[in-house]
């Protein structure tokens, strides 16, 4: 007789891990680096546009780029990272399609689409606090929201 597995409500199914000693998309601390890091991108990319850097001009498209390139480590097409069963675009893909609708449209990738929602977010927070509101409130709902993000993209949120 066969052992029925239950699995957990979660994306993560950890006797399914895919382990090859590279930073693991299944691990919290890697996945949150990597939107963390891509909220100060786009924080320095605006900053870099607002003093005029050159290499900056165009900043749209280059956040747009940064999206893409997460789009592909959380669709597991990214060789540095160990991708995990969740991330394929038929798990992952529909919960950011489903978050993100109108982003899905807009960019035709729902994970991107989703990177492209955490963009706006950040870019609005920040200018709020630029246009003087308070810092010490807006900060953690930044980071709420960065939170919020990464488990969702660790699949232990939906």
């Amino acid at each position: 007789m066969s052992e029925t597995k239950t699995f957990p409500e979660s994306g993560i199914y950890l006797d399914d891990r895919v382990v090859t000693g590279k930073p693991s998309l299944g691990d919290a601390h890697t996945v949150s680096w990597l939107v963390r890091h891509f909220a100060k991108t786009v924080l320095d990319t605006r900053a870099g546009f607002m003093v005029g850097n050159e290499a900056m001009k165009d900043p749209l498209t280059a956040i747009e780029r940064e999206a893409r390139e997460m789009a592909s480590i959380f669709q597991g097409h990214d060789e540095r990272f160990d991708a995990q069963p969740w991330n394929v675009p038929a798990r992952i893909g529909n919960l950011c399609r489903v978050l993100c609708p109108e982003e899905t449209k807009q960019y035709g990738d729902p994970v991107a689409g989703l990177f492209m929602w955490v963009a706006g977010q950040v870019l609005g927070l920040m200018m709020e606090i630029e246009d003087g509101g308070d810092e010490a409130e807006i900060k953690p709902r930044i980071d709420a929201m960065l939170e919020d993000i990464t488990a969702r993209l660790l699949g232990v949120k939906y």
